[in-house]
């Protein structure tokens, strides 16, 4: 089981993610941050293309509101 956690401060445009599992060095696998767009977790079985294609589809959310 994975945990995922995500803080935004939206003032000073910052983010911080923490994620826990019992996978080895799983904060380099599951967690994107972008300040000004927003953050994803990739979980249970993560690929790392997913990450990519989240921000960018977020970034598509952001900029047509």
């Amino acid at each position: 089981m994975t945990f995922s956690i995500i803080g935004i401060d939206k003032n000073k445009k910052e983010i911080g993610m923490a994620t826990f599992t019992k996978a080895l060095a799983c904060g380099t696998i599951v967690p994107e941050t972008n300040s000004e767009i927003g953050a994803i977790a990739t979980q249970a079985y993560p690929n790392v293309l997913y990450k990519t294609k989240g921000i960018e589809l977020l970034k598509n959310t952001v900029q047509t509101k």
